[in-house]
């Protein structure tokens, strides 16, 4: 019957984005805008493109609309499930003569709603992680493989991260990794692999060390925040908060913490393009002139706007 393909993707949008305050006491960094859309919307169009069909968008439950801070209110709304499923309230106001292009991207969103996003869950006050609440759902996932996606991650359209990766996915039958080259000194920042090469652009991981300083570093590549997975990832997620140490329990056999299982292949797929980790407002200003400078109805103004920029550097002005 061969290997299944993953159909449902799974996109985080619940950390603390303490880097972002404090703005981000509001809105979750995938939130922040790229042009006219969030971080987030880029990465669910990521996963459409890439042939998956059902999107479930894990964010925080204590950002949210509800402007009452004494309501209680169990169905009050997140930032990112208002963005995806509320209504436009002025919609009638627009005018479709001038304002069409507004409308047109009005309606492409409520299409993604409606077609794709299935559902929406929210983290607790527990800070138990994001694969807690994938565990609590555990029964949408575990029969077929699926893509985890970090929502404060975008790669460019055309470098079809997440479509590549499936592909590999389906072509060594393991459960897959994206990586990126990253220089030594930014080491520390990222998860790194400890792997051989087994083929064009393809690893066997060992291991992922957390952010390790720059002598202790394996190699330079960096997990970016993609992954296939299958049913094994349950086997292994009890207790643990985030993805890297399932991982890596997967790959040593150890079930659970406790008993030993037969260690499971995870395979890692190097990614040329260029991707933005929205850690920081200098990785979000690159993602914004590198998304913009593509916006055919920006480009000649924002191009004009830089190159003066440049000479008022180059003056000592700002």
């Amino acid at each position: 019957m061969g290997i299944k393909t993953p159909k449902k993707a799974i996109i985080t949008a619940a950390g603390l984005s303490s880097s972002f305050l404090p703005i981000s006491k509001i809105y979750p960094r995938e939130m922040l805008a790229i042009g006219c859309k969030p971080v987030i919307h880029y990465v669910v169009e990521e996963a459409i493109d890439a042939g998956l069909e059902e999107i479930y968008i894990i964010c925080d439950d204590n950002r949210s609309l509800c402007v009452d801070k004494e309501s209680q209110c169990s169905d009050r709304n997140s930032i990112v499930e208002s963005y995806f499923r509320d209504e436009y309230r002025d919609s009638e106001r627009l005018d479709e003569r001038t304002q069409f292009k507004q409308i047109k991207r009005l309606r492409q969103l409520s299409k993604i709603d409606k077609s794709f996003i299935k559902s929406v869950f929210k983290e607790d006050d527990s800070f138990s992680g994001y694969v807690q609440v994938i565990n609590d759902h555990k029964e949408i996932f575990e029969k077929n493989p699926f893509v985890l996606m970090f929502g404060d991650v975008l790669t460019k359209k055309e470098d079809k991260c997440t479509r590549n990766l499936i592909d590999a996915y389906h072509y060594y039958e393991t459960q897959m990794i994206a990586v990126k080259n990253i220089s030594p000194f930014e080491v520390n920042q990222f998860g790194v692999i400890n792997a051989s090469k087994i083929g064009n652009n393809i690893y066997n991981v060992r291991k992922i060390v957390e952010k390790p300083k720059k002598e202790y570093a394996s190699s330079s590549l960096a997990v970016m925040g993609r992954y296939v997975c299958d049913g094994d990832f349950f086997n292994y997620s009890g207790g643990k908060k985030y993805i890297s140490p399932i991982l890596n329990n997967m790959m040593k056999g150890i079930n659970g913490g406790f008993s030993k299982s037969h260690p499971k292949k995870i395979h890692a797929q190097r990614f040329f393009g260029k991707s933005f980790k929205i850690f920081d407002e200098i990785e979000f200003l690159k993602a914004q002139i590198e998304f913009l400078v593509n916006d055919k109805e920006v480009y000649d103004e924002l191009i004009q706007c830089l190159n003066e920029k440049k000479i008022k550097f180059k003056e000592g002005v700002i």
